[in-house]
């Protein structure tokens, strides 16, 4: 079971400063739709500036992150699907605290030099239950490990299309982690 609630700044787009407004795929209406849709934003930290920034930022439709999830390879879907049940952390508390420490390593969010956030919206509303959550670093990299070259390459492609720039901000997403769809 879920409740609803106000969408937390976090979740705002970087360049707006509001919710996003449209799917990355297919451009789909998000504020005025009633269909839900998720939203992930990567961070990169720069301990010694005491600073941060948004490495990138999408929101899809759960139509779109469906037709997306039905593209990657059988063996990173059950990988990937093992390695969640076998891992994920138990969060007590409030939904809204489960960001302050990655859902499978625990380590503190603070603490990480990369982490991305994940929540699940309707309208101009965030659903809160299992979401929101983050994922540190490490876990990222535990994550990607477990998928195959196939997959790799659809993510590739699904962020080489959308988010294409200077070499520097290029080099922030080479790694390659895995965009949950």
């Amino acid at each position: 079971m879920f409740r609803k609630t106000k969408i937390p700044p976090a979740f705002y787009s970087f360049e707006s400063e509001l919710p996003f407004k449209d799917c990355i795929e297919c451009g789909a209406d998000l504020i005025q739709g009633d269909n839900p849709y998720f939203v992930e934003k990567a961070f990169r930290r720069y301990p010694n500036y005491k600073a941060h920034d948004v490495v990138y930022e999408f929101a899809m439709c759960f139509k779109c992150a469906d037709i997306m999830r039905q593209t990657l390879s059988a063996k990173s879907t059950l990988a990937l699907q093992e390695f969640m049940e076998s891992s994920l952390k138990s969060k007590p508390g409030k939904p809204e605290n489960h960001m302050d420490s990655c859902m499978i390593t625990n380590q503190p969010i603070a603490e990480q030099e990369e982490y991305i956030i994940y929540g699940v919206f309707q309208g101009n509303q965030m659903m809160v239950a299992d979401f929101p959550y983050a994922i540190g670093l490490d876990a990222m990299n535990q994550l990607s490990e477990l998928l195959s070259n196939e997959t790799l390459d659809i993510m590739d492609d699904f962020m080489g299309k959308h988010f294409t720039g200077p070499p520097e901000v290029n080099e922030l997403i080479t790694p390659r982690r895995p965009v949950f769809i």
